[in-house]
């Protein structure tokens, strides 16, 4: 560990292979003379290797950060045809990408042409380009000039661009897969909670079992187990190993253990004897090529393996699953709406992780974030911090309805459309600041209300600007203590948004939840963070 929780080495005694951010024998130490070389000063990964007892590296990327954090370039340090580099535009969203060294071999490109709401207006690979067309609901309508791809009424994908049909049920779950025959490739029975619990495809059903967070921990067919899983606490999606029974006569007779990057994707299979069997890469939008040991690309997995990009699940017609939506990563996007509608973030239903998926996770389906970095394993309860200001209740349902009222009024001689948009961008921030729990800083502040400040920051990260509406960021005072020479430098930390030309004031509870700039204490001075 590094400090109290943060995980910088996972061993496995049987394979002897191990995740590690720390420096190795005869390598220079950090920048401050500190052994963890694999992570920068803002808990991002830098420099990830899977090593073997001999030290030798079985996996390893570096990865290269702009001035916003956008993960700029991922070398692979074992096979440099497979590195990769990123560009953005203003909002964060990736518009380029190339895989290969940009000083000798690129082995592919793909570009990004986005609409205002994110939608592909065109992407091209390597050359040739493919355009789309969308309506209003951001639906795809047709891909080229002669692929339709169809929705039903409640916006869930029926026919996807290879003509693979799509079934749901009244709570807008998939349960069957059809190819382009009308054949039935997969059927798929859902509990209360939307898992897949039984899994029919041809004569063979599949009953699955799940933890709590959703993790598949076995199958099995006919009373036999023939696929059991071990999960790290890390990470809801770190998978340490799978049992498999490969001949179906009951025993579990093969043992993997998968190798993950930055972003949970999942890069190379290793034995119990630690010999690495096969290896995966990914576009950035998670198609998948199957490598074999060596890296040479092969027609699919000899190890029927099914958790890949971001460790979601592979399903029929190539999408992935992550838990409550389906994934296609052909077309880049959802193939049905959010559940939680703009609650998530997004005005765009569809939209996969903001367009910005080498940066991004979503192991819910619900709402993407920032990946954990260095994964964080609590070592004891840690406290949730919720507004719970006794001025909260009486003035805050109060504050809340003038700050709605005033963006009405400034925003009544627009068109509807955006008076639609700014009072649902104020309706989504409301939602998300009354209702954040913290569990740990970002940053690895103590206080607080920086913890929570953090977490906002998190959630509405480069989202669009509402007329009428917009959101600043954090603010940050120094005080000093009443009576005493002590300067508290970091006295408090709030976020502020504007509403037609006012400024207001959010925070954790410490100085009433919500305020305006007359009510900040008289001895308290703003402080600039470089």
């Amino acid at each position: 560990y590094l400090g109290l929780g943060t995980v910088v080495m996972r061993t496995h005694a049987e394979t002897g292979v191990n995740l590690s951010y720390l420096k190795q024998s005869g390598e220079p130490d950090g920048d401050a003379g500190h052994p963890y070389t694999g992570v920068d000063r803002f808990g991002r990964i830098v420099d990830q290797r899977w090593i073997n007892s001999s030290n030798t590296n079985l996996d390893r990327n570096q990865y290269g950060y702009d001035r916003a954090g956008n993960r700029l370039f991922k070398d692979n340090m074992l096979m440099s045809d497979l590195s990769e580099q990123y560009a953005y535009d203003a909002l964060g969203q990736l518009t380029d990408y190339q895989q290969g060294t940009p000083t000798s071999a690129v082995t592919r490109t793909q570009s990004w042409d986005l609409d205002a709401l994110g939608n592909w207006n065109t992407v091209t690979t390597d050359s040739v380009e493919m355009t789309r067309e969308h309506n209003a609901q951001n639906e795809i309508t047709n891909i080229g000039e002669t692929t339709t791809i169809t929705y039903d009424a409640n916006g869930n994908l029926t026919t996807d661009e290879n003509d693979f049909q799509f079934r749901w049920d009244a709570w807008n779950r998939l349960v069957q897969v059809r190819d382009a025959s009308n054949a039935v490739v997969a059927t798929y029975g859902r509990d209360a909670l939307g898992r897949r619990i039984t899994v029919e495809e041809g004569e063979t059903i599949t009953d699955r079992y799940f933890s709590s967070p959703w993790q598949l921990l076995e199958e099995s067919i006919d009373g036999s187990t023939v696929t059991r899983h071990v999960w790290s606490p890390v990470y809801v999606d770190a998978l340490v190993l799978r049992d498999r029974d490969t001949d179906g006569n009951g025993t579990l007779d093969e043992r993997l253990y998968p190798l993950q990057d930055a972003n949970w994707n999942v890069t190379a299979l290793v034995s119990a004897s630690g010999t690495v069997v096969e290896r995966y890469s990914y576009d950035p939008y998670g198609q998948v090529t199957v490598r074999d040991a060596s890296g040479d690309a092969i027609a699919g997995s000899a190890r029927d393996w099914v958790f890949l990009h971001q460790g979601g699940e592979q399903i029929a017609a190539g999408d992935y699953e992550f838990r409550n939506r389906a994934y296609s990563p052909s077309l880049g996007r959802w193939l049905t709406n959010d559940p939680i509608g703009f609650d998530a973030g997004d005005n765009n239903w569809y939209r996969y992780e903001g367009n910005d998926p080498g940066n991004r996770v979503d192991p819910e389906g619900l709402q993407y974030g920032l990946p954990p970095g260095i994964p964080y394993l609590p070592v004891k309860p840690k406290p949730q911090y919720t507004y719970s200001h006794p001025l909260e209740f009486a003035n805050g349902i109060k504050f809340v309805n003038e700050l709605k009222e005033k963006l009405k009024e400034c925003t009544k001689n627009l068109s509807k459309k955006d008076r639609d948009f700014a009072m649902s961008e104020i309706n989504r921030f409301l939602q998300i600041i009354t209702t954040t729990s913290q569990y740990q800083s970002f940053l690895g502040a103590n206080n607080n209300c920086w913890k929570w400040r953090e977490i906002i920051d998190h959630k509405y990260y480069r989202l669009p600007i509402a007329p009428g509406f917009s959101y600043n960021s954090n603010v940050n005072w120094e005080y000093k203590y009443i009576g005493f020479s002590e300067t508290h430098t970091l006295g408090h930390s709030a976020i502020s948004i504007t509403i037609c030309g006012e400024v207001y004031y959010f925070d954790d509870g410490w100085w009433g939840s919500f305020f305006k700039e007359k009510d900040i204490p008289w001895y308290v001075k703003p402080l600039k963070i470089p």
